[in-house]
Protein backbone atom coordinates (compact mmCIF):
# COMPACT_ATOMS: atom_id res chain seq x y z
CA UNK A 1 0.00 0.00 0.00
CA UNK A 2 1.53 3.47 -0.84
CA UNK A 3 1.16 5.89 1.74
CA UNK A 4 0.55 9.84 0.72
CA UNK A 5 4.33 10.40 1.10
CA UNK A 6 5.27 7.35 -1.68
CA UNK A 7 2.30 8.87 -3.94
CA UNK A 8 3.40 12.54 -3.98
CA UNK A 9 7.48 10.75 -4.17
CA UNK A 10 5.85 8.52 -7.60
CA UNK A 11 4.49 11.09 -9.16
CA UNK A 12 7.53 13.67 -8.93
CA UNK A 13 9.19 10.93 -10.37
CA UNK A 14 6.81 10.67 -12.96
CA UNK A 15 7.18 14.35 -14.21
CA UNK A 16 10.86 14.16 -13.88
CA UNK A 17 10.54 10.99 -16.37
CA UNK A 18 8.68 12.50 -18.66
CA UNK A 19 10.62 15.82 -18.59
CA UNK A 20 13.62 13.60 -19.44
CA UNK A 21 11.83 12.00 -22.50
CA UNK A 22 10.65 15.42 -23.55
CA UNK A 23 14.22 17.14 -23.51
CA UNK A 24 15.51 13.74 -25.69
CA UNK A 25 12.75 14.77 -28.00
CA UNK A 26 13.49 18.38 -28.25
CA UNK A 27 16.96 17.84 -28.54
CA UNK A 28 16.65 15.60 -31.13
CA UNK A 29 14.52 17.90 -33.42
CA UNK A 30 16.88 19.94 -35.90
CA UNK A 31 18.92 23.31 -34.73
CA UNK A 32 16.59 24.97 -37.39
CA UNK A 33 13.21 23.92 -35.58
CA UNK A 34 11.34 26.83 -33.51
CA UNK A 35 11.66 24.39 -30.61
CA UNK A 36 15.35 24.32 -30.55
CA UNK A 37 15.92 27.63 -31.00
CA UNK A 38 13.66 28.80 -28.44
CA UNK A 39 14.94 26.59 -25.59
CA UNK A 40 18.33 27.83 -26.53
CA UNK A 41 17.43 31.98 -27.11
CA UNK A 42 18.96 33.91 -24.04
CA UNK A 43 16.76 35.62 -22.23
CA UNK A 44 16.81 39.53 -22.57
CA UNK A 45 18.50 40.84 -19.29
CA UNK A 46 15.65 43.20 -19.04
CA UNK A 47 12.79 41.02 -18.80
CA UNK A 48 11.85 40.30 -14.68
CA UNK A 49 9.73 37.34 -14.22
CA UNK A 50 6.36 37.51 -12.51
CA UNK A 51 6.07 37.23 -9.03
CA UNK A 52 5.94 33.45 -7.73
CA UNK A 53 7.61 32.22 -11.23
CA UNK A 54 10.46 30.13 -11.23
CA UNK A 55 13.69 31.93 -11.79
CA UNK A 56 15.35 29.10 -13.85
CA UNK A 57 13.95 28.02 -17.18
CA UNK A 58 12.93 24.41 -17.68
CA UNK A 59 16.81 23.58 -20.02
CA UNK A 60 18.53 25.06 -16.40
CA UNK A 61 16.70 22.65 -14.60
CA UNK A 62 17.11 19.78 -16.76
CA UNK A 63 20.96 20.22 -17.38
CA UNK A 64 21.56 20.99 -13.33
CA UNK A 65 19.45 17.42 -13.09
CA UNK A 66 21.65 15.49 -15.70
CA UNK A 67 24.97 16.99 -14.24
CA UNK A 68 23.68 15.46 -10.86
CA UNK A 69 23.59 12.39 -12.09
CA UNK A 70 27.02 12.75 -13.71
CA UNK A 71 25.88 13.26 -17.09
CA UNK A 72 27.70 16.36 -18.20
CA UNK A 73 26.31 17.05 -21.56
CA UNK A 74 22.68 15.99 -21.65
CA UNK A 75 21.67 17.99 -24.84
CA UNK A 76 25.05 16.31 -26.71
CA UNK A 77 23.81 12.54 -25.52
CA UNK A 78 20.24 13.04 -26.09
CA UNK A 79 20.73 13.81 -29.77
CA UNK A 80 21.12 10.01 -30.11
CA UNK A 81 18.47 8.15 -28.79
CA UNK A 82 19.59 4.75 -28.19
CA UNK A 83 22.22 6.08 -25.46
CA UNK A 84 19.70 8.70 -24.12
CA UNK A 85 16.62 5.87 -23.62
CA UNK A 86 19.51 3.48 -21.49
CA UNK A 87 20.00 6.36 -19.68
CA UNK A 88 16.58 7.33 -18.98
CA UNK A 89 15.39 3.77 -18.36
CA UNK A 90 18.61 3.48 -15.96
CA UNK A 91 17.44 6.48 -14.10
CA UNK A 92 14.24 5.76 -13.70
CA UNK A 93 14.97 2.00 -12.35
CA UNK A 94 17.26 4.06 -9.92
CA UNK A 95 14.07 5.87 -8.81
CA UNK A 96 11.92 3.15 -8.35
CA UNK A 97 14.24 1.85 -6.07
CA UNK A 98 14.70 4.71 -3.63
CA UNK A 99 10.75 5.28 -4.00
CA UNK A 100 10.18 1.64 -2.44
CA UNK A 101 12.89 1.20 0.48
Amino acid sequence: MLTQTHFIQSILHSNFFLSLLLFGHVARSGPASDTRRAIAMPTPSQWKRAPGRPQTCWLSVVSKDMKDVSIPDAMVMAEDRGPWKRVVAAHATSQEDMLLE
